[in-house]
């Protein structure tokens, strides 16, 4: 710690000029005694040491100012130093770091260069093992890109196949639409043209009856022949008529006994719904069965009267069969909110066939076999390319007694076994956990693992008489199904076609009947005109047989026409709903390759993915081992450079170390320089310190012989006379400086000359006079000095 000396002026004064005012009384010459004298003198001397101290004391106070200077400058200069010193130390510490580092560095470049000498061929060996799987990783990249750019073309290639398919669908729709308006507008001109001939057929026949009774003259016989000949075929056309109402009639039954149903031959409970059925008890299934409502099955007159053999029906029976079974089944569907199934369809009326042969010629009876025949269905199922298959097998004709059916029935036995079986198998049929019930009414679903599907179905005898439904799905997408021939019935109860035909019969008998009885009564009417009919009549009648003719004729021709365009029409319509249906099936076919063509798009697309990744990663791996190998040969170097790192720094840091000794070296001479300076600064302080106590001592010492030679100069007597006529006559006022020496003297006024004169003019008595007024100068500058001292102090 760095001692400082300051100064502390004490400074004891009146005022920086003091003045006193000293009374002069007239005194005698022989007032002084010789004793006085020398009091006077000393007083004197007291005052000439006073004013040399006084002298002294300044310098002094110069020499201390001057040391104290010099402290303040060596100090400053010594903490410079010091700043330095420890400015350079932090230097040397950093250059040790340095150092270190560097021999840290070089350590590790050493061990680096090792490392690539020994690794140097395993490290070229990696670089060009990396860099042939990665460009053989850019090949497949590469391969990949064009498979991908592949499928996207042949994709948008599909797609573009797919709008030229749309584009010639939509024109044959357009076409198929147009070709059947035509057909239908020919057949309605056809049956127009055919009705407004035959009425023209009756109105010539009865001209020429009248005509013939007109050229008879009398015309009797001829009336007699034309009547009874008339007559004749009312007659016969009124037989007709009878035979006719008569099958009407019994159609009508037939009808009736429709009507006393309800809407449909087997009534489902309301609010059945199929989808909500799958998950049923066995409880719910047997509640719901019980509302089932059937009135039993309708015989069909025309049906009972067509025999069939079931091992050998021929297409037309097949299909009737199919129709039943379907309008039946579709009724139960469209009860259950299903979608209708389709019949007659190639694929499943061969499938059906199929299976009734299997079960024929594996002799696998209902009786001995508690179970299906699935080698046989399956065999079934995938030769005719089903999404998914069900059959429902059925009780057999003639039950119990399989070697006595030979296959012969009528069709609507036939009917009447499938009615039964349908019904026994959807409302009587716990044994089987309902599971025929659920195969007709679909309840696991129509579609195919949630893709859209169409359901189809066909029913066929074996030779034990027995009956097999056999149901299947097909996916929109599945091409290899043959759908040929499918129909979908309506599902809902009509009349008997043999109504509908009896009816037929008794309209045209009706009609045949009421031209017989136009042409009696018009020969009847001829007869009655007979007498009257003139040469006119005949004429005019012969003019209406001659247009009528013209006009059958031309009818006959434009029939003719009409009848020979009609089957080109039908053609046309049937060749254009072809195209329709090809265009149709082409859609789906070019549809489902542009489903394919995608997924094959996305593939390919994974794959470029996956084979990019790849090749990034080996690039990646490329790189890494090029680096390892680039920064194996530049190790020598590294190594090199890091050795002369550490030579750069062991200098740096000798250097830093040797300029720190030298900074510390200066610091301790500046520390010695502030430590000289406060020691003469300590000196001179002292010594000013002695010189003021000195001073003081002199102003104390001349105050005291002033106040004495006073006491002993001036009579005790004549002070009060003196002091009183100084006041009176005025005074003199004397100033002093610091060093006591006298700055100023002023005159109040004249008298103090007067007072003077009074005083003994001798030289002594001058003397003395100076010297009493030095005394009384003296003890003014004592009470004015000023003191000063100093004081240690440590920062």
């Amino acid at each position: 710690m760095t001692e400082k000396l300051t100064k502390q002026t004490l400074v004891v004064t009146a005022a920086t000029t003091a003045a006193v005012t000293l009374g002069i009384n007239t005194a005698q010459a022989d007032d002084i005694t010789t004793s006085n004298q020398g009091d006077l003198d000393r007083a004197a001397q007291a005052t000439d040491n006073s004013a040399t101290t006084a002298a002294n004391v300044q310098t002094a106070q110069n020499d201390k100012q001057a040391a104290e200077q010099e402290v303040q400058n060596a100090q400053q200069a010594a903490d410079l130093a010091k700043a330095a010193v420890t400015d350079q130390t932090k230097q040397v510490q950093l250059a040790q770091n340095n150092q270190k580092q560097a021999q840290a560095d070089l350590k590790t470049a050493t061990a680096n260069t090792q490392t690539a000498t020994e690794n140097k061929d395993k490290n070229q060996q990696a670089v060009t093992k990396a860099q042939a799987d990665t460009n053989q990783a850019q090949k497949d990249v590469q391969v990949a890109q064009g498979a991908v750019q592949q499928a996207q073309n042949q994709h948008d290639e599909q797609q573009k196949q797919v709008d030229k398919i749309q584009a010639d669908l939509d024109f044959a729709k357009a076409a198929s639409n147009k070709a059947q308006t035509v057909l239908d507008q020919g057949q309605a001109t056809l049956n127009t043209t055919k009705k407004d001939l035959a009425d023209k057929q009756t109105s010539l026949t009865a001209k020429e009856s009248q005509l013939k009774v007109a050229q008879a003259g009398q015309g009797e016989q001829a009336d007699s022949q034309d009547h009874q000949a008339a007559l004749a075929n009312q007659q016969k056309a009124q037989v007709a008529v009878d035979q006719a109402q008569a099958k009407v009639d019994a159609a009508q039954k037939q009808v009736d006994s429709l009507n006393q149903q309800t809407s449909y031959a087997i009534t489902l409970p309301a609010g059945t719904k199929a989808t909500d059925m799958i998950n049923w008890s066995d409880g719910q299934w047997t509640q719901w069965a019980q509302q089932i409502k059937a009135a039993g099955y309708v015989h069909d007159t025309a049906a009972q009267a067509q025999n069939i053999d079931l091992n050998n029906l021929t297409t037309e029976q097949n299909q009737a069969l199919q129709n039943y079974y379907g309008d039946l089944l579709n009724q139960l569907l469209k009860q259950a909110g299903q979608q209708p199934i389709a019949v007659n369809a190639a694929g499943m009326l061969a499938g059906v066939k199929q299976v009734a042969d299997g079960y024929s010629n594996d002799n696998w009876d209902i009786w001995s076999h508690a179970d299906h025949n699935k080698k046989v269905l399956q065999q079934a199922y995938t030769d005719n390319h089903l999404n998914s298959m069900s059959e429902n097998w059925g009780s057999s004709f003639d039950q119990g007694n399989k070697a006595g059916f030979d296959g012969h029935t009528t069709l609507d036995a036939a009917q009447e076994q499938i009615y039964n079986t349908v019904l026994a198998m959807i409302n009587n049929d716990s044994d089987s956990r309902w599971d025929h019930a659920k195969n007709f009414l679909m309840v696991y679903g129509q579609d195919v693992h949630g893709k859209s599907a169409k359901a189809y179905s066909a029913v066929a005898f074996d030779k034990m008489g027995a009956s097999h439904y056999f149901s299947g799905l097909v996916a929109d997408t599945n091409s290899a199904f043959n759908a040929a021939g499918a129909t979908v019935p309506i599902g809902t109860t009509k009349p008997s076609q043999t109504l509908i035909d009896a009816q037929t019969i008794l309209d045209n008998a009706k009609k045949d009947l009421a031209n017989r009885q136009a042409a009696l009564q018009t020969a009847q009417d001829q007869v009655a005109k007979v007498g009257s009919q003139g040469k006119e009549d005949i004429k005019t009648l012969q003019a209406e047989i001659t247009q009528l003719n013209d006009a059958i004729a031309h009818g006959q021709k434009q029939v003719q026409e009409l009848e020979t365009n009609l089957p080109k029409l039908v053609e046309q319509a049937k060749n254009a709903k072809g195209i329709q249906a090809t265009a149709q099936q082409n859609l789906v076919t070019a549809k489902q390759a542009v489903s394919d063509g995608q997924a094959n798009l996305v593939k390919q697309i994974t794959v470029l993915n996956a084979a990019q990744k790849y090749a990034n990663e080996l690039a990646n791996n490329l790189k890494q081992a090029q680096d390892k190998l680039a920064k194996d040969k530049n190790a020598p170097a590294d190594q090199q450079t890091a050795a002369k790192k550490v030579a750069e720094t062991t200098q740096a840091l000798a250097d830093a170390q040797t300029l720190l000794k030298q900074l510390e070296a200066k610091s301790q001479a500046a520390q010695q320089e502030v430590n000289q300076a406060q020691g003469k600064y300590q000196a001179a302080a002292s010594r000013y310190h002695d010189v003021v106590m000195a001073y003081q001592y002199e102003q104390q010492k001349a105050q005291k012989l002033a106040n004495q030679a006073q006491d002993e100069i001036i009579p005790t007597a004549n002070v009060a006379t003196d002091k009183q006529t100084a006041n009176n006559n005025g005074g003199s006022t004397v100033a002093f400086n610091s060093t006591g020496a006298p700055v100023k003297t002023a005159v109040s006024n004249s008298t103090v000359t007067a007072n003077l004169a009074k005083l003994p003019q001798t030289a002594s008595q001058t003397r003395s006079n100076s010297q009493a007024l030095a005394l009384v100068g003296l003890s003014v500058m004592v009470a004015s000095s000023a003191f000063f001292g100093y004081k240690k102090y440590k920062d």
